[in-house]
C-alpha cells in the first residue's frame, strides 16, 4: 500500500468530522443533576433498552409511522436508538418522540441515527463528494461547510446522530 502524502487524507477528514462533533457537544448544555436522577430512577430493563438499536422498519408500517407498530417495538419498555428510519421531515420524528413521551415512564427521547457518508442518505437531500475526494482538495474550510450543511439537513428531519467517515486507523 502506498504511504505517501495522500495516506493522511482519511485521517484528516476523520479529524475534521470529530472536531465538528465535539464542537456540537461542547455547545450543548448538560444538566448533570437531571442525568444522575434519571439513571438512579431507571430499572435494569430501562437501562438495557437505552443500549438497543432498532431498524427503521420496526417503527414504520407501509411507509408510515404507526402507533401499533411503535407499541409492538417497545412493548418491553421504550428506549434506545432508531437507525435507517430516513424520515422525510421532523413531523415523523416529532410524532415518535411525542409517542415515547406519552408511553414511557421516564420520557427519555429516542436517538435517531442515519447514514451521512456524503450527505443525508435520503431522497431530496444534498449529495456531496465522498470523503476521499473532499480530503484530496486539502480545503478544510470547504470540508467544514459540507459537514455543517449535512448536519443542518439532518437536524431539520429530527436526526440527532450522523454516521460518516471515521479515522482510518489501519493507515
Amino acid at each position: 500500500m502506498y504511504r505517501g502524502r495522500w495516506s493522511a487524507v482519511p485521517w484528516i477528514v476523520g479529524c475534521v468530522a470529530l472536531l465538528l462533533a465535539c464542537t456540537s457537544l461542547a455547545a450543548a448544555k448538560v444538566d448533570e443533576a437531571l442525568i444522575r436522577a434519571l439513571i438512579a430512577n431507571m430499572t435494569l430493563l430501562e437501562k438495557t433498552r437505552q443500549l438497543d438499536l432498532y431498524p427503521g422498519g420496526d417503527v414504520v408500517r407501509d411507509g408510515r409511522v404507526d402507533p401499533d407498530t411503535l407499541a409492538g417495538t417497545w412493548k418491553g419498555g421504550v428506549g434506545g436508538a432508531v437507525h435507517d428510519f430516513y424520515p422525510h421531515s421532523a413531523n415523523e420524528t416529532n410524532y415518535i418522540q411525542q409517542w415515547v413521551k406519552q408511553n414511557s415512564r421516564l420520557g427519555i427521547p429516542v436517538l435517531f441515527i442515519e447514514e451521512c457518508l456524503h450527505g443525508l442518505q435520503q431522497a431530496g437531500h444534498t449529495v456531496f463528494p465522498q470523503a476521499v475526494a473532499l480530503g484530496a482538495s486539502w480545503d478544510t474550510d470547504m470540508v467544514h461547510r459540507v459537514g455543517k450543511a449535512i448536519g443542518a439537513e439532518a437536524r431539520a428531519c429530527g436526526i440527532g446522530m450522523c454516521l460518516s467517515p471515521v479515522l482510518g486507523v489501519g493507515y
